[in-house]
């Protein structure tokens, strides 16, 4: 049977087009059933950890085996959660209590005997998972060099700038972080393990105490910036945010022009250091 084009009322000042009505688009059955498994998946624990909270709730996962949950509240009242992966595959009521300490810890308890979430962490399924989970092997990082202390410097501006609350390790680092040749990287922060290393380039007599005070300041942001959500696929680090709280280190003027000036010095150190260790090697 033929269609016949259906017209609408539309503005005189618009054109006037005929167009078919739309049917409806027929839903298969398999189709019901799929969209029925993804709601019972992870987007639904995440919602009904959301619900329990009662406040904006931002989820990262990590491969955490003896933290499984820590949370951080942001200015604007964003809850900044941190879940190890092996909670993916708890019970949609697991992910509730972990909902309700998110709004009182004091109050809800977690992982206890008699919770879902103890219950849950103590099976044989999430001891498999944990037992297979990847986590890079801890070595220990040295803080004192030869002319600076790391951890003196991390304390100092710890207590003057960040409340005290950075709990990052900090260590001089054992090889160059940039492998690239006509550039160097000072610092750097690491999410996963939450530490900080400092290029053992700068452990150097004619490196001012302000270059180490400032790059562990920048990697120190990092750290408090840790939890930010970035638009798009690539992540912008230092953003206009981050630069506004480098700028109130009363130093930094200081610290950007003696790197511009002395960046080619620092860049033939680390070539000369390279060079001499696969000399002993």
């Amino acid at each position: 049977m033929k269609r016949v084009p259906r017209k609408i009322k539309v503005p005189a000042n618009q054109i006037e087009l005929p167009f078919f009505a739309p049917r409806a688009p027929r839903i298969e059955e398999s189709e019901i059933q799929s969209r029925e498994v993804r709601l019972s998946g992870l987007a639904l624990k995440e919602e009904a950890l959301k619900i329990a909270a009662g406040r904006p709730v931002v989820i990262q996962y990590n491969n955490n085996r003896s933290q499984m949950i820590s949370m951080k509240r942001h200015l604007d009242g964003t809850m900044h959660v941190r879940i190890s992966r092996v909670m993916k595959i708890a019970s949609v009521e697991s992910w509730k209590e972990l909902g309700l300490w998110i709004k009182n810890p004091g109050k809800n308890n977690i992982f206890t005997k008699g919770t879902h979430s103890g219950e849950f962490i103590r099976s044989p399924k999430a001891e498999l998972v944990l037992s297979k989970t990847k986590v890079k092997r801890e070595k220990p990082i040295k803080s004192l060099g030869r002319n600076f202390d790391l951890k003196t410097i991390f304390s100092n501006l710890n207590s003057l700038y960040f409340g005290g609350k950075c709990d990052a390790k900090i260590g001089w680092s054992r090889k160059p972080i940039s492998k690239a040749r006509h550039s160097i990287q000072l610092g750097a922060y690491y999410e996963e393990d939450n530490t900080i290393l400092i290029n053992p380039v700068l452990d150097w007599e004619q490196v001012p105490l302000m270059v180490l005070e400032g790059t562990m300041f920048h990697e120190m942001i990092h750290w408090q910036l840790r939890f930010r959500q970035h638009e798009g696929k690539r992540r912008k680090l230092h953003d206009v945010e981050f630069k506004s709280q480098m700028e109130m280190w009363p130093k930094n003027a200081k610290y950007e022009k003696w790197l511009a000036k002395n960046a080619a010095m620092l860049i033939r150190r680390r070539n000369y250091l390279s060079r001499k260790k696969k000399l002993e090697t």
